[in-house]
């Protein structure tokens, strides 16, 4: 009745960032391959220990630390790849914030260019309005 169906997920996640030549996606994180080795024989692995060792009804125990020591290596594999991908986020980030840095810079410079042109042509305009008149020595003044 409630069968799941075998779809592959084939969907990408992009995000919109100002800088399309840098990938800002998911990351997709992948076993290690010690651990995937592990558990495709992990069924031989049990039998073989069982026949070369003298386990009895009471031994249960008798896989534990190997399970713990490959589910140790495959959590520590797993924080690794966690770190480089949090790595890569905050450099992305940074160069992200060092391009509008640049991109304000660039445009505060281009406004006090502006600004300064604005300023002659307004002062032009002030020596000309007060030409031969009393006010011309405050309108130089300015």
């Amino acid at each position: 009745m409630f069968k799941r169906k075998n779809k592959e997920l084939t969907r990408s996640v992009s995000m919109p960032t100002p800088c399309p030549h840098q990938n800002l996606e998911p990351e997709d994180y992948y076993m290690s391959p010690l651990f995937v080795n592990y558990t495709k024989s992990l069924k031989k692995t049990c039998k073989r220990r069982l026949k070369t060792g003298s386990y009895d009804q009471f031994c249960f125990d008798y896989m534990d630390e190997e399970i713990n020591r490959v589910g140790q290596s495959a959590k520590y594999f797993l924080l690794e790849q966690q770190a480089k991908h949090q790595a890569m986020i905050h450099t992305l980030v940074f160069q992200f914030d060092k391009a509008d840095q640049n991109i304000a810079q660039c445009r505060l410079e281009q406004l006090k260019k502006e600004k300064e042109e604005i300023q002659k042509e307004l002062d032009k305009y002030n020596r000309i309005l007060y030409r031969k008149t009393t006010l011309e020595k405050v309108g130089d003044a300015r």
